[in-house]
């Protein structure tokens, strides 16, 4: 298991990937991580249908809090990756409910589904919520969110001024910007810019490469011949045939 996952991040090797997650699976079937890697495997790939039905297979129904806290979270992040934003946001909303204070990481699921679902006044709402948390500040994650969403929601000018300080901030942490200066211009349909930076994000081997098929932040590249022609260079086992999302 920890060797396909070093094929899809480190070689991008996906068919030799796919081979030892199998294997991993023949070796402890009942392995719950090593299911929900093959299941994440097969969203990387551009299958997340699958990766849901077979998800949604091996869970089974419970009434502890944290266990259904845990398979929403991940059911709520394969939904998005599969470009079903409606049923993310009424599992997330659901899923969070009862929760007082919900992680960074949650309510950035949460307002990504509103902004997918078109309620971008409710996203960048949610994100509003928690900006003056002082660990969201340090966040990178957060961050670069928070600028994709303006830019989603068609705030152009504010949207460039804080890619601005997100690149800052990024360089600053040493860390490549050019996946998240992508997603930024993808949202704000600049594509060739977008297309720019996942050259320059491919040459440099960024580790977020190996999500460019499932990253809902790109999704409105799908369709574009030119996300299909690095998928390939990448070493895609197939490049599906997906049409814009993420209008």
């Amino acid at each position: 298991a920890s060797l396909a996952t070093i094929k899809v991040y480190v070689d991008w090797d996906f068919p030799g990937a796919e081979i030892e997650i199998e294997r991993a699976l023949d070796l402890e079937p009942g392995n719950p991580m090593i299911a929900y890697l093959y299941e994440e495997y097969l969203c990387t790939v551009g299958r997340g249908d699958e990766a849901i039905k077979r998800f949604q297979s091996r869970v089974r129904k419970t009434d502890n809090p944290t266990a259904q806290y845990f398979e929403a979270y991940i059911l709520t992040k394969f939904y998005l990756w599969t470009g079903r934003y409606e049923e993310a946001l009424e599992l997330k909303e659901k899923s969070l409910g009862p929760i007082p204070a919900p992680a960074i990481d949650d309510i950035i699921f949460l307002a990504s589904a509103y902004a997918l679902s078109g309620d971008y006044a409710e996203a960048l709402a949610r994100m509003d919520a928690i900006k003056g948390r002082p660990e969201a500040l340090e966040d990178q994650w957060f961050r670069s969110h928070e600028t994709w969403l303006i830019a989603l929601s068609g705030r152009h000018d504010e949207a460039l001024k804080s890619l601005e300080d997100l690149r800052s901030f990024l360089i600053g942490e040493k860390i490549d910007a050019s996946f998240a200066t992508a997603c930024i211009y993808a949202a704000l349909g600049e594509n060739d810019k977008s297309f720019e930076n996942l050259t320059q994000a491919y040459n440099n081997r960024h580790k977020r490469m190996p999500t460019i098929m499932m990253d809902y932040c790109l999704h409105s590249l799908h369709g574009d011949p030119r996300l299909e022609e690095l998928a390939r260079k990448m070493g895609f086992p197939e490049v599906p045939q997906a049409k814009s999302k993420n209008k």
